[in-house]
């Protein structure tokens, strides 16, 4: 799947049963995430690459460090 040009996965676990989210970001190390039903799991991936993109525009391309984005007043975002 794809969304903002950016490719991202879901598959059904059997135990616990639900689905998992898997976002592929270039040169990033995979975000990964579960859900109970197919359609929050793709929302939640959906939310993280929107939350990727903002982040890379709002550095300049830069990346952050966690540190960075959590003491970054939320008006920057």
């Amino acid at each position: 799947m794809e969304h903002k040009g950016t490719h991202y996965q879901v598959v059904q676990t059997a135990n616990p049963t639900g689905f998992k989210w898997t976002v592929l970001i270039a040169g990033r190390a995979p975000k990964t995430g579960t859900a109970a039903s197919l359609a929050l799991a793709i929302r939640l991936a959906e939310i993280a690459i929107d939350r990727a993109i903002r982040v890379t525009q709002t550095s300049g391309g830069a990346q952050l460090s966690l540190r960075e984005i959590a003491e970054r007043p939320e008006s920057e975002f």
